[in-house]
């Protein structure tokens, strides 16, 4: 499932792949595989990422809480 919410909040920011990664202390392909919903981030990426776009869990990666119990 891609992630658009997050691409689109990247853009929002105006922030490369790259810089987004820096910000969040990841690599950046790793950071590609998680927009483009080829990898799940482990809690402490996600929390990372959503630190680094000044932006709740919630809202970052809200998609992927829908349907889950």
């Amino acid at each position: 499932m891609k992630r658009d919410k997050l691409l689109k909040l990247r853009k929002e920011k105006k922030l490369t792949q790259e810089q987004l990664a820096n910000l969040a202390g990841i690599k950046r392909n790793y950071y590609g595989l998680i927009e483009n919903g080829l990898r799940n981030p482990s809690l402490d990426v996600a929390i990372k990422v959503a630190i680094a776009l000044n932006e709740s869990l919630e809202c970052v990666f809200e998609n992927d809480f829908d349907n889950q119990q």
